[in-house]
């Protein structure tokens, strides 16, 4: 979640928008506790899983999100470049420039991180491929349809294009540095539950060794008589 709202941040500091719904001045939205179609959604999807299940899928489906966040970011920065050289066409040179550079230098390694999230998709147990890309493409649908409430209109001043060119420098070190990330902590994360599952697999079998080798009381023999047969106790 951190990851996703300092992408959501980025694309903000980038295009300085001013988004308005298209009926908020109609209305003011009113507050429910229902849960939102994604999540009942992935609720739904994750209901039968076990827990290591339930922790993969929630890596995978955590990246796969992130990866939507940067695709976002990339079209809204590639929106305002556009307005802001229809406006300030002196900038065209440099915003195009700039632009260019951006995209290509993060275009490789968000290939990358994709690659990372169809691989662990594949080489997961717990649910059909095809049935987890048919999740991913109802929540892209379901995102897809509350994308239209939002109307993002960059300002295109001559002070915020010149600001969107700097904010290309940071965002750029940002989101390769962020994206480099899930590369290195998923299998990390996932490492780490198969070390959990380990260590208490080897903590119920050495609970199971102690409790076998554990000496047995001796059986208390009846006493008998000089004949053999067992004599009853005597009560006092």
């Amino acid at each position: 979640m951190k990851t996703q709202a300092a992408l959501l941040f980025l694309a903000l500091v980038c295009i300085a928008p001013h988004a308005q719904s298209a009926d908020e001045k109609m209305s003011t939205p009113v507050q429910t506790m229902e849960k939102s179609p994604i999540a009942q959604a992935a609720e739904d999807f994750t209901k039968d899983f076990d827990e290591d299940s339930a922790r993969h899928f929630t890596i995978i489906y955590s990246n796969y999100n992130m990866l939507k966040v940067v695709e976002t970011v990339q079209d809204d920065v590639e929106m305002a470049t556009k307005k802001c050289i229809e406006v300030n066409p002196e900038m065209e040179g440099e915003l195009k420039a700039r632009h260019t550079a951006w995209y290509e230098s993060i275009k490789p390694v968000l290939a990358e991180a994709e690659q990372n999230v169809n691989t662990m998709v594949l080489s997961q147990e717990y649910a059909k491929p095809k049935d987890i890309e048919a999740f991913f493409k109802k929540i892209d649908k379901e995102r897809k349809k509350h994308a239209g409430d939002v109307k993002k209109m960059p300002v295109t001043s001559k002070e915020a294009c010149e600001h969107l060119l700097k904010t290309m420098d940071s965002t750029q070190e940002q989101l390769i540095e962020l994206l480099e990330a899930t590369l290195v902590s998923t299998p990390q994360a996932v490492q780490k539950a198969l070390d959990d599952r380990d260590a208490e697999e080897k903590a119920e079998a050495a609970k199971r060794e102690a409790e076998k080798d554990k000496p047995q009381s001796a059986p208390v023999e009846e006493p008998k008589s000089s004949d053999g047969k067992s004599v009853a106790p005597v009560s006092e």
